[in-house]
This record gives structure tokens, sequence and C-alpha cells, in this order.
């Protein structure tokens, strides 16, 4: 059976997209096409990228984007189409007229993402797009043949008899990876520079920290908030390298003694999962993490980290050396979150459940 993902947000190189659904179905035997934002096209571990420049503006990669997607994910001749973006949800609906059988990956909560995260639209029209968002979600997931989300509190925006929840666990690869080297005054951010994230707020709890450095991994979108951040006093103290494939975001993590897992608290978020917070875990760093209340429960359980408030720069920095400076209390949070993830939360149960979506549609 040939397969096509598709997604005109993200990065071809994605964890969730590429290195754990693309990859697990080659693995499984299928022909895997990916149709993404890459620098060009080529075959990597089992999967043919097929790539998409991305478009400057945000009004092209809305309106322009999907129908270059579009004809390419055709030209593929696949016949499942499995895409990643709300934007792509009108592409899904004409795959379906055109015959193909459709999953539509949920990552997010869409309604709630459109109330608080798109701040460059009016608020007066947020509540009205949320629910118009909602009710479009609603109504093409009953034409979708199936429907993947990230969480069992997604799951009630979709009907349940063909919806299935793939966790974003982290692949625990063999051999396992060396543990991070704890004792050093070096921290870690691996999901990119972004507002909702607090990178404002990291930027400005290093100002607290003059002997640590923070190192950020992943994209940034905005060139003004770029430009803002670098303009800090903190910003000194803070190594960014964009993005970083698998074995750079590993060695990253080894060279760590903790990891940030921060977002502003919202109520989309409160039950949200994440890798950064499972990769943490297994490369053995004690994590710093938002009042998310997914994270706190997960975090509380294993008593891997600690939480603080990540909209405070200074409640970030106590965070920090809190979980860096008793270097005893440091190993025994790594310990724990490492055999959690080892015993808990891996990828392995996840990529049953994503290959028992694919054996079904073979009937």
């Amino acid at each position: 059976m040939r397969i096509c993902h598709l997604s005109t947000v993200h990065h071809a190189l994605d964890v969730r997209i590429f290195e754990k659904e693309c990859r697990s179905l080659a693995a499984a035997g299928y022909e895997v096409f990916l149709v993404a934002n890459h620098t060009r096209d080529e075959f990597r571990d089992g999967v043919h990228i097929v790539a998409l420049q991305r478009p400057k503006g945000r009004l092209k990669r809305i309106f322009v984007q999907p129908l270059v997607a579009m004809r390419k994910a055709l030209a593929t001749g696949a016949s499942v189409i499995h895409f990643h973006d709300p934007e792509l949800i009108p592409a899904g609906m004409i795959f379906r007229l055109l015959g193909k059988r459709v999953i539509y990956d949920a990552h997010e909560n869409l309604p709630q993402d459109i109330l608080h995260s798109k701040d460059y639209l009016p608020k007066l029209i947020r509540v009205p797009l949320s629910f118009l968002a909602k009710l479009t979600e609603t109504v093409s997931s009953r034409c979708f043949t199936n429907v993947i989300t990230v969480s069992d509190a997604f799951v009630c925006r979709f009907p349940n008899h063909k919806t299935s929840v793939v966790r974003n666990y982290p692949i625990i690869a063999r051999p396992l990876m060396p543990t991070a080297e704890l004792g050093n005054k070096h921290v870690v951010f691996t999901g990119g520079l972004s507002r909702s994230r607090c990178a404002r707020e990291m930027v400005q709890a290093m100002e607290h920290l003059p002997e640590y450095t923070l190192t950020v991994a992943g994209p940034c979108r905005s060139g003004v908030l770029k430009a803002e951040l670098e303009a800090l006093p903190g910003w000194q103290r803070v190594n960014y390298v964009g993005m970083l494939d698998r074995d750079g975001v590993n060695q990253l993590m080894a060279r760590a003694s903790a990891g940030l897992l921060l977002n502003y608290p919202r109520e989309d978020y409160v039950e949200i999962s994440s890798n950064k917070l499972y990769e943490y875990m297994i490369a053995g760093l004690p994590v710093v993490a938002s009042m998310v209340k997914s994270w706190e429960a997960s975090i509380n359980a294993v008593q891997n980290g600690v939480i603080v408030d990540g909209t405070n720069p200074e409640f970030i920095a106590t965070g920090i050396r809190e979980v860096t400076e008793n270097q005893d209390r440091a190993k025994e949070m790594a310990a724990r979150g490492r055999e959690a993830a080892l015993t808990t939360y891996s990828w392995d149960s996840e990529e049953k459940t994503l290959l028992a979506v694919y054996s079904a549609l073979r009937r």
C-alpha cells in the first residue's frame, strides 16, 4: 500500500511525522512518501521525501501552499493520504472525493489554538473563527477514513469509532544513548523560539543566571521576535542553534544538565503531551516545566523535575538552580525520569496503535 504523509506547516524531518510515523510505516513494509517543507527531494530511512519550498508570507502558506502540496501528493499515486495540518482539511475533503482514504492527524486543539495563539488575528474575530474551526473539524472528520490524535482529551472532538490516540512518546533507540553529563551549568530548550513557548521569559531568566548558558534548538518563524530577544541582556547567555536532526538534538541533550519545558498556560494545554518532556526523560535530564496540568501530573508522578510559573523569569531561574545545584538530587531525578521513559513512555506501544490503524485499511 502506497502512503503519502502531507504537511505544509511542519518540516519534513519533524519528529512525530518523519521519525516516528513515516519511519515506522516504512519499516513495516509500506511504501511511504512525505510531502513537506524541505530543501530537496530525497530518499531517507525508507521514506521518499518530496520537498516543498516554504512560501514567503502567511497568506501564501494558507492559500497557495496547499494547492502545491495537493498536486505533489497526487503525483505520488498514493491510495492513502495522511495529513497533519488543519489548513489541509479542505484538501482532505477533495482527496476523499477523488476516492482516496484520508487520515487527519490532529496534533493540537485547533479551536483553542485560534483563541489563544493566533496573535495576528483581531480579537473580535477569534471567537467566531474558533467556532467555525470546531464546526469544520466536526463535519469533515465524519467524512475522513480515520482520525489520529495525540491525547485522550482530544478524542471527544471526533467520531469515537474512527479515532485513535497515538501519543508523542519517545523512540527508545538501541543501544541506549548515554545519559546527560550532569553537573555543568548548561541547560537546553528544544522547542524553538516563540512567544507562546515563553521565549522572552527564558532569555530574561538568563539575566539571573550569569554563570549558566542556555542552548535553544528549533525554529524561529518571527524575525521581529528574534530581534526583540537579541536586544535583551540575557541573550548574551543564549546559544541559538536553529533546527537540528535527531543526532544533533541527542548530542545537545547529552552535554546539558537540565531541560526546559515551557509554555503559557492555556486551556488547550491541559492534556497535551510533549515530545520534549519524554526526550528529556530518556536523555536523563531533570526537567523545569511550566504549570501545564498534564506535565505537572507526569513530573509529580515520576519526581523527575520541578514545576514553575513559566511567565516569570525569576521563577524559571530558581527552578534551573533547584534541579542542577544539588548533584545528588539531580542524579536521582534523572534516573527516575529515564526509568519511567524506558518502562512507561515509549514509542513502541504507540507504533502498534499506528500500525493497527493502517492494517485495518487493508481490509
